[in-house]
């Protein structure tokens, strides 16, 4: 796959997300929390990776609110 088609898929998926983009940055901005606080954020980050079928680990690099997803 040359970079144009590769641009041109990723642009496509991101597109066909982007109510669920939307809606998730709509309730975080609804909900601030400090740094390194942010529970309810990465809740709503971890729950939606977990349902897209990522293997989800966290706490991460000793942060409660890090992750790592694969």
């Amino acid at each position: 796959m040359n970079k144009a088609d590769f641009v041109k898929d990723l642009y496509g998926i991101i597109f066909a997300g982007r109510e669920v983009y939307f809606d998730l940055a709509r309730q975080i901005w609804e909900r601030p929390e400090l740094g390194f606080e942010e529970h309810f954020a990465v809740g709503l980050q971890l729950r939606l990776l977990r349902e897209w079928g990522f293997r989800v680990q966290q706490p991460y690099a000793d942060l409660e609110t890090a992750y790592r997803a694969e």
